[in-house]
């Protein structure tokens, strides 16, 4: 794999409640500094990965309100792998279908190979280590395709540019 990782935490960022996304602004130097900075990281990207807990059956207002801080043109043309994960036996899946439409809506493309966790409390220890093999087995395969995918776009752009409809 060619993969860095990159770890963009809501609550270690801590951005405020959104009111005004960086693309809103008319004179972008008058946006706070935080929001290039950040801005600037997801644009290096080629791909990412969403971990998400299940929350009302949908996705937590943390994650939303960070992703939603930036413009969808900041995302677009990159894979997204998905991870859910939730309490109960359910996995996060209902969040993961969410998940698909909104990441959609930014533009970018969601892989088919996800990680859903059932009973998180005890599926992963408390240094971070799965409790089951098919857990691992999905996160390999996860990140082997995003891999791929973020490999075969980014070459592609290289090779071809952008769409005119996406300039």
């Amino acid at each position: 794999m060619r993969t860095a990782c990159l770890l963009l935490d809501p609550e270690e960022l801590n951005l405020p409640l959104l009111k005004k996304p960086l693309h809103f602004y008319q004179d972008r130097s008058t946006a706070p500094q935080i929001l290039h900075d950040i801005d600037k990281l997801i644009k290096e990207c080629d791909g990412f990965v969403i971990v998400s807990p299940e929350y009302n059956q949908s996705l937590p207002p943390a994650l939303t309100n960070t992703i939603d801080h930036f413009p969808p043109a900041s995302y677009k043309h990159r894979p997204a792998g998905i991870v859910t994960y939730s309490m109960g036996r359910f996995a996060g899946v209902r969040a993961g279908v969410v998940m698909r439409a909104f990441l959609s809506e930014l533009g970018m493309l969601h892989i088919p190979a996800t990680i859903s966790i059932g009973q998180v409390q005890n599926a992963i220890s408390e240094d971070g280590v799965p409790s089951e093999d098919r857990t691992k087995t999905s996160a390999t395969r996860m990140l082997k395709e995003l891999d791929w995918y973020a490999a075969a776009i980014s070459e592609h752009k290289e090779k071809h540019g952008l769409p005119e409809a996406s300039l």
